[in-house]
């Protein structure tokens, strides 16, 4: 048995010292097979982890941070700290929150110079560390706090100074000694959680905002407990949270939340779920494409380990003449013939894995970032076990009929294909077809936490597969056509070549390989050139411009102006609302600048983005009427049927403070009287005349009824014009004279009559999605109104998605929803977009006309936090399989006509014996190679075309947050024609080389002699 086991092992390392480039080749194919399908698992683990720490580090902080609050009334600081104290933690490793900040606060007001303002008293844990002090010291003592600098200027309060506060409708009063002043900081700061401590001057001018006056905790425990409220936050600690552990923090943090509130009477919040559910989504859309890319690539490399132990599979014959000699047995022979293609296999699993390993772990830093590195897991070694076995059984399969015509006694590998070589063409175009029908029927992707059928994974590779073998096995057939024509022909080297590749199973082989190879590069460049492409128009569409600044407008701007002042051309520059209230959400924008800013895709709508921003602004709207001055002056000539007389009010609105205004002017009197009532401390940047009432109200029991006939003279221009004007209630008849605007009022003791200007639209015209789009009461979709109200609205268009809201929003004319305004902005983030032409400078601009920047977002820097997305880091892997398929293809072009010289050589000496020149022998293997490796490539081609206009349909294209606009999967024809030149060029250079070199070693000495 020992002298038997050294005689296998004499025979298989001599087999490998004397086929040692063959075997390099075979090794070189079976490593690059067990890397591929380790790389994958490996690098899609690394991109998970980046996919992870990119959505976590872009979501804010405060929203992946527990907020506890008490569950019922005020609770109490100590029961909120400890549940804080019981926030989840991983059994190993790093904390995933850190220590909690506490925060107690009340209302209270305070008066400077007949002025009253609105405050809260602070005390939050920390808060010194993040306040740039100017003056003074933070708050230790009990009673003493810290102001800003614009709430001191308010107050005309300083350092040393008492702060006289009264809390709770005169209910407590304190006097608070100021030992600080800072400056304002951003709201937006991760350190106050989105809540704004900052909101000077917000309110209305009878009672401004100031901002928040900080103390210590012990100032706070000295005002009433049932004016403080508390509240505890839990931070969230970043690049704490795994792969690994990512379930298990989802399941620890659904107890917590129970067992805090049974226990504690807390209320645990936090949307640290949904973030990761977020993550969950794009690990699946990335693990898809992942798949679909190396397991096409696997594919591709087995079977040129395939086509490379099929072309060495001859050499081994001396390896079966030797054991027959020693006295195996058939199969025992068999054995003996195929363990050097299978030693050389299995040698190459653990190497290949390793080299996956070390790829991963050089680029990882580069690739996913400094934090994210690369480990082996068990998915990437069961991979290439599974892939080594594979591996195994292609080269057995291989070698094995080659062996067995050796063990039998004969060399005639011409004869015809066995019976097993017919079923595995149908096999092969069974399974292509069934997995491009699942592919057509369920798709590749699907929710996240599905299981995907493996077979349409394999679908463009399959079809890629299938085309080649039924080109392979239709080529013989077709160039029996060209044997008729070519015979007795002139053209010796076409006759030679058709003759042979038509009569030689060595050529179908070639036909497969490259039409695989090519075929799968081309579905792979394809499938990176759309994503390229897509995703281009994903991130100008998630931002909505190319730049969008989130803005705070300085009380008493009017934002839309200030906006439009800030660039007087229009270029580039949009005012933009955002209203996100539970009912709903409104997109607010300025439809004048609308088609040169918004990033409008092509397809987002049957309208182009011109079309929609005229569509978006009703016809026929009267101009506003401005209030401005010291003094508002009403003359009216009037006509009076009753008793009493009613009241004139003119109600104004203030749009910088976004507050109404009501003027009451007196008691209307017979014949022409003009009514005054000054504006001092209202309308400081000028009003809109919301309308003119007419308020009767007679005794109680009264039926009689009220006429009065006025005609108004003074109060605004283009009086006359009665389009400008609208009466209500709709009985009201209005008409213009040259003396000013007339109208017969029947009076009402119910509601007022009103004299407006017709600036306002009833119905607004709005673009909505499908999910926003249904009839409401009114006959049209509801939407709310910059200040919470709800409107009606008439639809103008209708969109899959709106550009950075997504498909559940609605979008209006930021000017015209305005004047619908009865009350400030309510849920309203204030936005400027911008487009490329924006001019240089525009945040001082902004800045000048009272609007400054408090955050930014743009498609530059998307594209840049974006660089490391598993999803966008998988895409690449489509370029890459790309150029491996196309490295493949070539190099195992040139391996066969390399092994194929040595066997050729014989035949081509006695053919060059006979008279035939080099030149022509040479333009025989051209054409040769043209038929198979052209052939493949042509179907290759073809193959990776319809593979993806069929796939990409399939695989998750995206993985956006909020739904984008509709992708566009159109083959890119420059890309398309730059792939298939390239190959071509490459294919065509190593035929005409490898032509060279065949003919080259074909010499009269491997006849056995000279000619004489």
């Amino acid at each position: 048995m020992a002298a038997d086991r050294h005689v296998r092992l004499s025979l298989l390392f001599s087999g490998l010292r004397w086929r040692a480039w063959s075997s390099l080749a075979m090794f070189g194919v079976a490593v690059f097979a067990t890397a591929a399908a380790a790389f994958g698992p490996i690098e899609l683990h690394s991109a998970d982890q980046a996919t992870l720490d990119g959505i976590l580090t872009a979501t804010p902080l405060a929203n992946l941070g527990l907020t506890l609050l008490p569950s019922t009334g005020q609770g109490s600081t100590a029961s909120l700290l400890g549940a804080a104290r019981s926030a989840p933690k991983p059994p190993s490793g790093r904390p995933w929150f850190g220590p909690p900040i506490t925060t107690e606060q009340a209302s209270f007001t305070a008066a400077a110079a007949g002025q009253g303002y609105t405050d809260h008293l602070t005390s939050r844990t920390g808060a010194c560390a993040h306040l740039t002090m100017v003056a003074g010291h933070c708050p230790v003592r009990s009673g003493t706090v810290i102001l800003s600098t614009r709430s001191a200027r308010a107050l005309r309060l300083g350092v040393g100074e008492p702060l006289e506060a009264v809390f709770g409708r005169r209910a407590h009063r304190a006097s608070l000694l100021v030992v600080g002043l800072y400056r304002p900081g951003s709201p937006l700061a991760p350190f106050w959680w989105d809540q704004n401590y900052f909101g000077f001057g917000a309110g209305s001018p009878v009672s401004p905002l100031l901002d928040d006056a900080f103390a210590s905790p012990a100032t706070l425990r000295t005002v009433p407990p049932a004016l403080v409220a508390a509240l505890v936050q839990v931070p969230f600690r970043a690049g704490s949270l795994s792969v690994d552990s990512a379930g298990s923090m989802t399941a620890a943090l659904s107890a917590y939340e129970q067992s805090v509130a049974r226990h504690d009477a807390v209320l645990a919040s936090t949307e640290l779920p949904a973030a990761l559910d977020r993550v969950v989504t794009t690990w699946h859309t990335t693990a898809t494409i992942v798949g679909v890319v190396v397991v096409q690539l696997v594919l591709l490399a087995l079977f040129v380990l395939y086509f490379v132990a099929d072309r060495t599979a001859a050499e081994r014959l001396r390896d079966v003449g030797l054991a027959e000699l020693r006295g195996y047995r058939p199969r025992s022979t068999m054995a003996v013939a195929l363990a050097e293609p299978m030693a050389v296999v299995v040698a190459a699993v653990p190497v290949g894995v390793l080299a996956a390993w070390a790829v991963a772990a050089v680029t990882a830093s580069g690739v996913f970032g400094p934090n994210v590195g690369a480990s082996p897991t068990p998915t990437a070694m069961g991979a290439a076990l599974a892939t080594g076995v594979v591996g195994i059984g292609a080269t057995a399969l291989a070698c094995r009929q080659m062996l067995m015509l050796g063990i039998a006694g004969t060399t005639d590998s011409g004869r015809r294909a066995p019976t097993q070589r017919v079923v595995g063409d149908v096999v092969v175009v069974a399974l292509a077809g069934a997995s491009f029908f699942e592919l057509v029927a369920s798709g590749v992707g699907g929710a996240a936490g599905t299981r995907d059928n493996p077979l349409v994974a394999f679908a463009p590779g399959l079809l890629a597969l299938a085309v080649g073998v039924l080109g392979a096995r239709l080529l013989p057939a077709v160039l029996r056509v060209a044997i008729r024509r070519t015979a007795h022909s002139p053209r010796v080297a076409l006759a030679l070549a058709v003759r042979r590749v038509a009569r030689r199973r060595e050529f179908a082989a070639p036909v497969m390989l490259v039409t695989l190879a090519v075929g799968l590069a081309t579905f792979a460049v394809v499938g990176w050139a759309v994503d390229r492409r897509n995703q281009g128009v994903a991130d100008a569409f998630a931002v909505g411009a190319s730049r969008v600044l989130t803005v705070e407008v300085r009380p008493g701007t009017e934002f839309l102006s200030a906006v439009r002042a800030s660039d007087p051309s229009g270029a580039g520059v949009m005012a933009a609302a955002v209203e996100r209230a539970n009912d709903g959400i409104t997109l607010a924008v300025d439809a004048s600048r609308m088609p040169g800013v918004v990033s409008w895709p092509p397809g987002l709508s049957r309208l182009g983005a011109a079309q929609v921003a005229r569509r978006l602004v009703p016809p026929g709207l009267a101009p506003p009427v401005e209030i401005r001055g010291r003094q508002l002056e009403v003359t009216v000539v009037a006509d009076l049927h009753a008793d009493p007389a009613p009241q004139l009010v003119v109600d104004l609105f203030d749009r910088g403070y976004q507050t109404p205004e009501r003027l009451v002017l007196g008691t209307l009197r017979q014949g022409t009287a003009t009514y005054r009532a000054g504006l001092s401390g209202l309308c400081p940047g000028g009003c809109r005349l919301v309308d003119l009432a007419f308020s009767w109200s007679p005794p109680v029991g009264s039926t009689a009824v009220g006429h009065a006939v006025v005609s108004v003279t003074a109060i605004a221009a283009s009086l006359h014009d009665t389009g400008r004007w609208t009466g209500s209630p709709s009985g009201v008849a209005v008409s213009g004279t040259a003396a000013g605007l007339t109208a017969s009022l029947t009076l009402s003791p119910f509601a007022p009559v009103t004299l407006a200007p017709a600036d306002a639209a009833g119905v607004l015209p709005v673009v909505v999605t499908p999910s926003t789009a249904g009839p409401t009461l009114g006959g049209g979709p509801n939407l709310v109104g910059l200040d919470g109200q709800t409107l009606t609205g008439r639809v103008v268009s209708v969109v899959p998605s709106l550009p950075r809201l997504g498909a559940d929003a609605t979008l209006v004319d930021l000017g015209t929803v305005e004047r619908s305004l009865s009350g400030p902005f309510t849920d309203v983030t204030t936005q400027v977009w911008l487009s490329p032409a924006a001019p240089a400078g525009i945040v001082a601009r902004l800045r000048a006309h009272g609007i400054s920047v408090v955050g930014s977002d743009s498609v530059v820097s998307r594209q840049r936090a974006s660089a490391h997305s598993g999803v966008i880091l998988a895409y690449r892997l489509f370029l890459l399989a790309a150029l491996a398929a196309a490295a493949l293809a070539v190099g195992a072009t040139a391996f066969g006509l390399a092994a194929g010289a040595r066997r050729r050589g014989p035949e081509l000496a006695a053919l060059r014996a006979i008279g035939l020149s080099a030149p022509v022998l040479r333009r025989s293997v051209w054409i040769e190679q043209a038929l198979s490796t052209g052939l493949g490539a042509v179907l290759g081609v073809a193959a990776g075309v319809t593979a993806a206009a069929v796939a990409l349909r399939s695989v998750p294209e995206l993985a956006s947050q909020v739904a984008g606009p509709p992708l566009d999967l159109g083959l890119p024809p420059a890309v398309l024609a730059a792939t298939v030149a390239v190959l071509a060029a490459a294919l065509s250079v190593v035929a005409v080389l490898g032509a060279s070199a065949v003919v080259e070693a074909a010499r009269l000495e491997s006849l056995g002699g000279s000619p004489t």
